[in-house]
């Protein structure tokens, strides 16, 4: 009885602040947590910056988390399960931080880092992902661990333990890394550029084993990209991550950069807010190019493109070399204006590009030719159809809605002799819906919600084209 009174005061006292929104981890201090930011003695330590002991994780309990967090306007994802999405770091030193996001997870939910139990440092909503129809609301989670991180009863989420130090860093620096380490930015603007080829601020590893750049669990940390960028393009880096991370770009930008030179293998870019990064010919997030292994997972982007121009996106890889296993997934993109809001174009002869997944992202409020395209190169001469330089893809799950102009999901450019598998499924698209410009019909289409018929030739049941109806089977 009394525990089932202490779960209905939380929940209570949640309902009571959740238009203000206030971060466990915000409270946390380098060496010294305090209280969360309500002063709540109930969740005394359960903030980042020490390890959670069996008293503490029964404090953090009764924090407003979990399920009393997802459940607040009702949404769930379309299986209803419990799961751990995806994370910032998947290797670094003994006891970094780890964040995690999720969704549908319960208060009581038991964890394991590495062969152990845990219990999360901080627990509570992501508020660029907020949830919507298909969608949960994402929760976010942070942990210390030396191991992988597991949701009992679901999955977990791999982190191999490297040799390497943790850094903490104040504005303005941001200092130098060698191979292995995970530097923690602290509160502030750093207005200068991160640049891997070592002529600037910071030094990506030896090309071998790499650095992570990550905002500190909780803070507001501001990347000003109207006069820097983060550039990974000036030569071979492997095994890099840039996370947590604010990006103001000032109406200028882009705010990555990563194309034309050298190449990158296992590039993470993870839970970056940008915005305002109006620079054209390239993007918010790109261009991106010959890349093994490239995540860029839960970001958020706000005010990217530019008006009217065709060459201007939120996230964009264009070709160059080789490139594989491609993941695009769980961002969050509004208010994009020109080109288009996710684009993978070819520039190159000789490219190519397997494993290419574009997968629950979230695009609305948006102007410009696409709201998703997949398309040919234009590296080479001949008809759209003969220059095919991805061999297989597959986009689904997105949700595309509110927009002026364009498809929303536009694939073009090769056929079964040129190219590969490729397939649209379980996407929702409210406007000009599909279009599809292959030579034949070998683009598959199944279990789309759309509100109208695709154009071109594919083949597959394609879905309904009955929305909303169809949301709510």
């Amino acid at each position: 009885m009394k525990r089932w009174l202490v779960v209905i005061l939380a929940v209570a006292a949640w309902n009571l602040v959740s238009n203000t929104y206030q971060s466990v981890g915000a409270a946390a201090q380098a060496n010294h947590p305090g209280d969360v930011a309500d002063g709540s003695s109930t969740c005394r330590d359960a903030v980042v910056g020490e390890p959670t002991s069996g008293a503490q994780a029964e404090n953090a309990a009764n924090c407003p988390s979990g399920s009393q967090l997802a459940f607040q306007d009702g949404s769930v994802s379309p299986d209803r399960s419990a799961r751990l999405l995806y994370s910032d770091l998947v290797r670094g030193p003994a006891d970094a931080w780890l964040t995690v996001w999720g969704e549908n997870i319960p208060a009581n939910a038991r964890f394991t880092c590495g062969d152990e139990r845990c219990e999360p440092l901080s627990f509570e909503l992501d508020p660029h992902h907020p949830g919507t129809d298909g969608f949960a609301p994402r929760q976010k989670l942070v942990f210390r661990t030396s191991g992988h991180v597991g949701l009992v009863g679901a999955n977990s989420l791999p982190y191999e333990v490297v040799r390497g130090r943790i850094i903490e860093a104040k504005p303005p620096a941001i200092p130098r890394a060698s191979n292995g380490d995970v530097i923690y930015l602290r509160e502030g603007r750093y207005a200068r550029t991160v640049n891997c080829g070592g002529r600037r601020t910071v030094w990506c590893g030896d090309g071998q084993s790499g650095v992570s750049i990550l905002g500190y669990p909780g803070e507001q940390v501001v990347i000003d990209c109207s006069v820097g960028q983060i550039d990974l393009g000036t030569r071979n880096v492997k095994n890099i991550t840039i996370a947590n991370l604010e990006m103001d770009c000032g109406d200028r930008g882009p705010g990555f950069s990563a194309s034309r030179v050298g190449s990158r293998e296992n590039l993470r870019i993870v839970g970056v807010y940008l915005y305002d990064a109006r620079a054209p010919h390239t993007g918010g997030f790109g261009a991106f190019s010959a890349t093994v292994g490239l995540y860029i997972l839960g970001n958020h982007t706000v005010r990217t493109g530019v008006p009217g121009s065709n060459q201007a996106h939120s996230i964009y890889h264009g070709g160059r070399g080789l490139n594989r296993d491609v993941e695009i997934a769980y961002n969050h993109i509004e208010n994009h204006e020109g080109g288009r809001a996710i684009q993978i174009y070819g520039h190159q002869a000789g490219e190519s590009m397997t494993g290419l997944t574009i997968h629950h992202n979230y695009v609305h409020e948006f102007s410009g030719n696409a709201g998703i395209l997949v398309s040919h190169t234009d590296g080479q001469s001949g008809p759209p159809n003969t220059r095919c330089w991805i061999s297989d893809a597959v986009v689904s799950d997105n949700l595309i809605i509110d927009y002026a102009g364009g498809s929303g999901i536009h694939i073009r450019g090769c056929d079964a002799n040129g190219g590969g598998g490729f397939e649209v499924l379980r996407n929702v698209v409210v406007g000009r819906a599909i279009r599809v410009d292959f030579s034949d019909d070998s683009v598959i289409l199944e279990e789309n919600c759309l509100d109208r018929r695709p154009e071109g030739r594919y083949s597959g049941d394609v879905g309904r084209t009955d929305y909303p109806d169809c949301l709510e089977d």
